[in-house]
């Protein structure tokens, strides 16, 4: 009987500590993380950008860049913020392309991206975050095409 008291005593402080910090209904705890993107010097402007977790299990955090302004909304139900980790970081222009690419006549997907392709491949992307666990403002500055 001591033996289960002493393992309960030890056992329990743990999972309280784990319950807390783990995945709980509303999912992993996120840190709030927003900041600027530049192209070729200009504010990004309908520009998706995704954080790609380095680490498995981790969900991806992605937002939209108006006026050159983001901010980071994880899940499907668009919880705020990102969890603590490392991040590849990927970009995509929304509807310009293939809106561009329509009227000139083109395929879809073949208009100019205003980015470096590479930079909408998680494989190829240089980009590399680290999101901390006092979140904050990450600017990136992308080269033009």
């Amino acid at each position: 009987m001591r033996a289960m008291k002493l393992f309960v005593a030890s056992v329990m402080p743990v999972a309280m500590l784990v319950a807390l910090i783990g995945c709980g209904p509303g999912g992993p705890a996120t840190v709030p993380v927003s900041g600027k993107i530049t192209i070729g010097g200009q504010p990004a402007n309908n520009v998706s950008i995704s954080f790609i977790p380095e680490t498995a299990g981790n969900p991806t955090a992605s937002g939209t860049a108006t006026d050159g302004k983001y901010t980071l909304y994880t899940g499907v139900d668009g919880k705020p913020g990102a969890v603590v980790g490392k991040y590849k970081v990927t970009l995509a222009a929304q509807g310009g392309t293939d809106e561009a690419a329509y009227r000139s006549g083109k395929a879809p997907g073949t208009a100019a991206l205003p980015f470096p392709a590479d930079y909408a491949d998680p494989a190829k992307t240089p980009l590399s975050k680290e999101v901390t666990a006092s979140g904050g403002a990450i600017d990136l500055e992308i080269p033009g095409p």
